[in-house]
């Protein structure tokens, strides 16, 4: 009885190690499959990249002037106000001159009246000089006449002079624009007792106009004199306008610590100053750049690196890559400098993970 029972316990031990070896049974190419990686891949290709900034601005002024008074008087006219288009020249405003007017013509009488002294002392001197040469007349004589001619000579310059001021005093009493362009400011009215340095008018010229805007250290070397910007304006329905970088600031503003720059853009009546403007300078451009999906680059420890497929393998390469094209996530794709050539198969899909020469298999 036990060597039954000894011999069926064998039997049973035999029978379980022969189901436990059909578990593990399999072909080859059936337990390569059990560690293939599925991936999807696509091949490197080219694009065309554009790196700009984006830089917020303010539209100012071509030209600004603030046109003062430079006598004291009575306003008797007023020629322009704000939203008036005026020349170089034209009459802004009028003062009462009657007493400009007095003073001037006093001024030329007397200039008139020093300049035929003037003329006798000249001549005198003249005559005493011959004299003197002659030995007609003592040193005395003529040291007299020439004193007199050189005091009727300094008095011709005074009345000179006090003439020009009149002239210009009584010019004066007529304000004028010294440039051309708009009335942005007024204020002054007929009848008023107005003084020198009291600002009565601005007249700004707004064709063309200026952009004024910042940019940061790192980005100021990329900013060159001359060079043609991209501009939106929401307030005029944001259509684009061109303009070109005039002045480059040497030093960066206190405020902001940005380096002024300003943009010089043509007026086609729309713009004004204080509008909002956003300007567009493109730093970089690239063409025919090779690319890959962003989601192909994986970085670890500060490298970058994709996946290649070679002969049913992961091969993994390190690559350089530049500037990134901007797009929704899925779509956004990634400039190559170095590492890859185009045309070859790139793991963009189940390269998390994946390990050089991990068996793949594409999808």
């Amino acid at each position: 009885m036990k060597k039954i029972i000894i011999l069926f316990f064998l039997i049973s031990l035999l029978g379980a190690g022969g189901c436990g070896g059909k578990e593990e049974a399999g072909t080859p190419e059936e337990k390569s499959k059990i560690d293939v990686t599925y991936v999807k891949v696509g091949a490197a290709g080219t694009a065309d990249f554009t790196n700009s900034l984006s830089l917020p601005g303010v539209l100012k002024p071509y030209k600004k002037v603030v046109i003062t008074s430079s006598v004291n008087g009575t306003v008797d006219s007023v020629h322009a106000d704000i939203g008036d288009r005026v020349q170089a020249g034209e009459l802004l405003c009028k003062l009462d001159d009657s007493t400009f007017s007095i003073q001037h013509d006093q001024a030329k009488t007397a200039l008139n009246l020093q300049q035929i002294s003037f003329d006798d002392a000249e001549k005198n001197y003249q005559r005493r000089k011959q004299l003197y040469e002659k030995d007609v007349i003592s040193k005395v004589e003529f040291e007299a006449a020439e004193k007199q001619y050189k005091m009727a000579e300094e008095q011709l310059k005074n009345a000179e002079y006090s003439y020009d001021l009149a002239t210009k005093n009584l010019n004066d009493t007529s304000i004028t624009s010294p440039i051309k362009g708009t009335v942005g400011f007024k204020d002054v009215s007929t009848g008023e007792n107005i003084g020198p340095s009291r600002p009565l008018f601005k007249v700004v010229r707004t064709n063309p106009m200026y952009i004024e805007t910042g940019v940061a250290e790192k980005n100021i070397g990329d900013i060159k004199k001359g060079q043609t910007v991209l501009i939106n304006v929401d307030s005029i329905g944001g259509k684009q306008l061109e303009g070109k970088v005039t002045h480059i600031g040497p030093v960066p503003g206190q405020q902001n610590n940005t380096y002024p720059i300003k943009i010089l853009v043509q007026n086609d009546g729309r713009l004004k100053p204080g509008m909002v403007a956003v300007i567009n300078v493109v730093i970089a451009e690239h063409k025919d750049a090779l690319v890959v999906p962003q989601k192909a680059i994986i970085n670890e420890n500060n490298k970058d690196y994709v996946f290649i497929v070679e002969n049913g393998k992961a091969v993994k390469k390190e690559v350089k890559t530049g500037l990134t094209k901007p797009g929704v996530s899925v779509d956004r794709v990634c400039e190559i400098i170095e590492g890859l050539e185009k045309g070859e198969k790139v793991v963009f899909v189940g390269n998390d993970g994946l390990k050089d020469g991990s068996p793949v298999e594409t999808r």
